[in-house]
């Protein structure tokens, strides 16, 4: 089963995913330091 799943999924996709969740938060961390900014 392990074997199945590892070829059904291909490593493109599961490589655009990480990179995709990694982008997502450094762009959060700079929103929020954007507003921590703003309140001082």
């Amino acid at each position: 089963m392990d074997k199945v799943l590892c070829n059904e999924i291909p490593y493109i996709e599961i490589l655009l995913l990480i990179l995709g969740t990694v982008k997502c938060i450094l762009i959060w961390r700079v929103q929020h330091q954007k507003d921590k900014i703003k309140d001082i």
